[in-house]
């Protein structure tokens, strides 16, 4: 007696699941931006619901706003950024002349690197290693590159970050970096619990740090 209900279903499932397949295979189907501000975010979402339910004259308001906010969007281009992980193990640079973002490595959090290349709106042939990119230079004790007159460096190796500390600005290390350490920003495996996953945005003069401890605030059940 079941027999043809559950055939029925099943032909539906099917149907459904071609037609999901076919309209993701077209191109153009899926378009890649990147992550909006909360700003923008919170405005789109008033001007949307004014021209749903809105009068009018407020819905011709809301359209004009929707496209004005897009056009901001649009032509505002992302700022050249530097994400770490929680963990360290990945360190990844947006450069927003080139539109790619540069990982330290393709083989370790996975998970995270795509998190950030959705983030960016990003396609995989837009993501390559560190030594890819002319202006950072990589060796077997870490990386160095300087973006907008900041220098970063990344440093694997005890005897290398005590050149390190005394020429970056910002130095990150997977091991315990000395408080003698001259530069302006450290991120090393003290950091790790404190901080949590950090990003650099830089600007024209210096740079701003966020992190996901700083976000999440001061809370018990973030203790």
């Amino acid at each position: 007696m079941a027999d043809l209900p559950i055939s029925l279903m099943g032909a539906g499932i099917n149907w459904v699941l071609y037609i999901a397949h076919y309209v993701a295979d077209i191109n153009g189907a899926v378009i890649k931006f990147s992550a909006l501000s909360y700003l923008h975010f919170i405005g789109l979402t008033i001007l949307m619901i004014l021209v749903v339910i809105g009068p009018l004259l407020l819905r011709l308001l809301g359209i004009s706003g929707m496209i004005l906010t897009l056009a901001m969007i649009i032509s505002t281009p992302m700022q050249d950024r530097l994400l770490i992980s929680e963990r360290k193990d990945l360190v990844g640079y947006y450069d927003q002349n080139a539109e790619t973002f540069h990982v330290s490595t393709k083989k370790r959090e996975r998970y995270i690197r795509e998190n950030w290349m959705r983030r960016f709106g990003l396609d995989d042939n837009q993501v390559k290693n560190f030594t890819d990119h002319d202006l950072i230079n990589c060796d077997p004790a870490g990386c160095r590159l300087i973006v907008h007159d900041t220098k970063i460096s990344i440093s694997n190796d005890d005897y290398v970050l005590r050149s390190d500390c005394a020429w970056a600005d910002i130095i990150i290390s997977d091991r315990y970096v000395p408080y003698s350490c001259r530069a302006q920003v450290v991120i090393d495996r003290g950091q790790k619990q404190k901080n949590g996953a950090t990003e650099f945005i830089f600007k024209k003069e210096g740079f701003d740090i966020e992190t996901v401890s700083a976000m999440r605030g001061n809370r018990y059940w973030t203790q």
